[in-house]
Order: structure tokens, then C-alpha cells, then sequence
């Protein structure tokens, strides 16, 4: 058994020399086939590492664009705020050079006896200082002018000059106390706004039933309009009030009055409403707060001033001159 059995195990076939040179060749050509995917592997590894250096530096680009991005944000808010001061800027030099006098030239002399300022003729006025100042000469020196000599007047005439002296004095105590009443005058003020907004009561004295223009500050627009309140009522509306903020008031000899340019309501009223107007917009706002005063005794007109631009001036009290 055991004979037969050693018999039938399979003898290993003999390998030529050919079939030896096929795997040798298959065996070379797999290594290098690895090395080949080796070097494929260490190519693509070190382009992953260039991507993500890419990437890191692509980071580092983006921070730096919203670095400047809020950089350049905080400048817009820094202009818009200059814009904003330069608008009111612009607001405040129209209101002073419409305050400012008027100057023309009448007659053609083109001498200085032509020249007018607020309605006042230059030239006349130096012939009067000048007829007075000579005048003043002779009372006090006995002379004509041509034949004093100022620099020894002083010495001549002390008690003169103490004089003057004493009324420069009473000048400075006259400025200082006016300088006091003002600002006594403004505190009082503010403490009759302040009584105004806790009582409900309006500093625009009014004649119950007769003054539009209160009866809109008081109980609002709607109050004296009939039909559809439209933008032009509401505009009028935001200007009485906000007389007290935004208009200039001024007096002369006949009333007080509070005054709007046109450009100062365009720039109040864009601000308070966000919206864009024209000038013919404003005009008609003017006109509106205008026909309100017509059945009242309030002083109330519309009008351009020296420059040429409109204007409406509100009377602060009924009953004044219209």
C-alpha cells in the first residue's frame, strides 16, 4: 500500500529554460510597473501639497480682501459723515449770505457816491460822517480840523479823553449785559419749550378757530384738510413742526418771524423723509403753509430773496404787522 501510494504522487513538471525567462521578465516588468506607480503616487502627493499651499494662501488673500473691505466700509461712513457736515455747512452759509446786505451800484459815476448797501447810499453816509466829524472838531478845539494836531490832543483835552474812557466803560457794562440777557432770554426759552411739550401747548400763539397754522401744529395736517392728505400737506406739516430747530428766526421793526430758504427745507426734508425733491416741490410746500395763513391774522409770505431763491416767512404770533 504504502509503495503504491508513494507511486502515485505527482512529480513537479520540469520548467524549461523559456517558461523561466517569462516570469523573470513579468517579474521585472511588475517592478517596475510599482515603481512607475510609486513615482505617479509621489507626483500627485507633492501636487496635493502645491493645491494646498494654493488653498492657504487663498485664505490668507481672502482675510486680507475683508480686512479691506471694512476698511474701506468705515471710509464711506467717514465721508457720508463729511458729507452730512458739509451739507449743513452749505445750509448754514446760505442762511448767512442771505442775511447778508444787499450792495448795487446806482447812477453812473462809478464813484463811491454810487455805491449802496442795504438801501443805504455809502457815499452820503462817509459826506455825513465826515461834515460831522468836522463839525465836532470846531465844538471842541475852537478851529477847523486841517489845524489840529490829534497827536497832542489827548494831552490838551483830558478830561475829554476821560471822558470817552468812562463811555467805552459804559459800552463793555452795555455789551456784557446784553451778552447776560441773551443768554438769560435763551434759558428762558428752552424752559418755555419745555413747559410747551409738558402742557401740550404750542409756542405759535394762536386765535382758537382762526389759525390754520397752529391748528396743524397743534392737532395735526389732517385737521384742516378736507379731502386726501397728500405728500405736499405732510411736508408742510414736518415743516411748522419744526420751526423751532430748523427755520432762522429773525425780527424787525414790525414782527418776529421764522424763516425757510428753499435749500434749507429741501436738505430738512430729504433728511426727516428720505426722499429726493425739487425746488418746484418745496415751492409749493411754501405755498401750502401760505393758503393755511390767508384766513388768519398770522404774517405769512412767499417770496425769493437777494439771491434769487425762495423763501417763506412765518410770523410766531398772530396779530403783528402782515
Amino acid at each position: 500500500m504504502s509503495g503504491a501510494g508513494a507511486s502515485s504522487i505527482e512529480q513537479p513538471a520540469d520548467v524549461d529554460a523559456a517558461t523561466v525567462q517569462q516570469l523573470v521578465e513579468r517579474v521585472e516588468q511588475l517592478e517596475q510597473d510599482r515603481d512607475s506607480l510609486k513615482e505617479t503616487v509621489e507626483e500627485q502627493q507633492s501636487r496635493i501639497d502645491d493645491l494646498e499651499a494654493e488653498r492657504d494662501g487663498l485664505q490668507q488673500r481672502v482675510s486680507q480682501l475683508e480686512a479691506e473691505r471694512d476698511g474701506l466700509q468705515q471710509r464711506v461712513s467717514q465721508l457720508e459723515a463729511e458729507r452730512d457736515g458739509l451739507q449743513q455747512r452749505v445750509s448754514q452759509l446760505e442762511t448767512e449770505l442771505d442775511e447778508q446786505p444787499e450792495i448795487e451800484l446806482r447812477g453812473n459815476s462809478g464813484g463811491i457816491e454810487a455805491l449802496w448797501i442795504a438801501g443805504m447810499p455809502l457815499g452820503k453816509t462817509v459826506e455825513n460822517v465826515d461834515r460831522r466829524q468836522k463839525k465836532l472838531t470846531k465844538v471842541i478845539t475852537g478851529t477847523s480840523r486841517s489845524a489840529v494836531d490829534f497827536n497832542e490832543i489827548t494831552s490838551q483835552y483830558d478830561a475829554l479823553v476821560e471822558g470817552l474812557g468812562e463811555a467805552r466803560a459804559m459800552r463793555e457794562k452795555y455789551l456784557t449785559d446784553k451778552q447776560e440777557f441773551k443768554s438769560e432770554f435763551a434759558n428762558l426759552r428752552r424752559q418755555l419749550r419745555h413747559v410747551s411739550e409738558e402742557t401740550d401747548v404750542e409756542l405759535l400763539n394762536a386765535i382758537p378757530g382762526d389759525d390754520k397754522v397752529a391748528k396743524v401744529v397743534k392737532d395735526g395736517v389732517a385737521s384742516v384738510i378736507d379731502g386726501r392728505v397728500n405728500a405736499s400737506h405732510e411736508r408742510a406739516e414736518k415743516l411748522l413742526h419744526n420751526l423751532d430747530e430748523w427755520a432762522t428766526v429773525r425780527r424787525d421793526d414790525q414782527r418776529t418771524y421764522a424763516t425757510y430758504t428753499s435749500a434749507t427745507a429741501k436738505d430738512k426734508l430729504e433728511t426727516a423723509r428720505s426722499e429726493s425733491l425739487q425746488t418746484t416741490q418745496v415751492k409749493r410746500t411754501f405755498e401750502k403753509i401760505a393758503s393755511w395763513a390767508e384766513s388768519s391774522p398770522r404774517f405769512c409770505r412767499v417770496d425769493k430773496n437777494k439771491q434769487g431763491r425762495w423763501r417763506i416767512r412765518i410770523g410766531v404770533s398772530v396779530g403783528e404787522g402782515r
